[in-house]
């Protein structure tokens, strides 16, 4: 069972009212009280292609998995072992990565999962001190990027995609 974000705070265990789990487990704290962790690099391909056909894409076949395992970036989030929320990055051009996947199962979707996983996406990249990561994207969820603070990028448009970029904050004091 998937708890509801208006379940009542009241009727919530206490360790998921204060937001951590006795013992002190770091993860990340959602609305609802959901409490997800971190796995960076993810590497569980069978999970991931259940989390694609999940969100109604096509599952990867196991010829495109040494294509997933070269991205920069693998983030994924899983909630009680569930695969719940992933983005994968590549740098394509030299100091520009390409966010290529972003993938939300449908029953955690408007939690901030998908703004978590840019976030901390962003961040990686970061310490590696690029600065810029970019995005395609369809008109229907330029709203969504644009609010994650990508901005749009002039390009040749072949397609319906639009192509968005992100500045990453610039770390100072690192070596």
């Amino acid at each position: 069972m998937i708890p509801s974000d208006r379940m009542p705070l009241h009727r919530l265990p206490a360790w998921r009212r204060r937001g951590a789990r006795p013992g002190g487990d770091h993860g990340l704290v959602l609305a609802g009280g959901l409490r997800l962790r971190w796995i960076e690099p993810h590497r569980d391909f069978a999970a991931l292609c259940s989390l694609r056909l999940a969100i109604g894409w096509d599952a990867w076949t196991p010829a495109e998995r040494p294509l997933v395992e070269a991205y920069d970036v693998r983030l994924g989030l899983l909630w009680h072992g569930t695969l719940v929320g992933w983005v994968g990055a590549v740098e394509l051009r030299r100091r520009c990565p390409l966010l290529v996947d972003l993938m939300v199962h449908p029953d955690f979707r408007r939690r901030g999962v998908a703004s978590a996983l840019i976030a901390r996406c962003a961040t990686l990249l970061a310490r590696k001190r690029l600065p810029r990561m970019e995005t395609r994207c369809d008109p229907a969820r330029r709203r969504f990027f644009v609010a994650q603070g990508f901005r749009d990028c002039p390009s040749r448009r072949l397609d319906d995609t639009l192509r968005l970029a992100m500045r990453l904050p610039r770390r100072h004091g690192t070596g």
